[in-house]
């Protein structure tokens, strides 16, 4: 029997991974003034801050003015609500 092991979606390895693929994305647009090249770029910027700041603690990810659960989320605890969805930080 094999245990599949997932990642917490604010872990620094998740964040990183997800970086990754958008910098692939980024790297298959042709030309770098593309739209879609700036896209691809800040959006994987944004992931590597992420992952930087979730190296740190993912708390710093959780949105505390939304309320306490994602603190709770954060820690790496189930959610105490069926219907909870998460909130990060804005960036920028």
């Amino acid at each position: 029997m094999n245990a599949k092991v997932t990642q917490h979606p604010w872990s620094p390895d998740a964040l990183f991974s997800k970086a990754l693929v958008y910098v692939g994305e980024m790297e298959r647009v042709d030309d770098p003034g593309d739209w879609r090249s700036g896209l691809w770029s800040s959006l994987s910027l944004e992931l590597l801050l992420r992952a930087a700041l979730a190296n740190i603690s993912p708390v710093l990810l959780a949105n505390s003015k939304a309320g306490w659960r994602n603190t709770h989320y954060a820690l790496g605890h189930a959610p105490t609500r069926k219907e909870f969805i998460p909130k990060s930080v804005l960036a920028g």
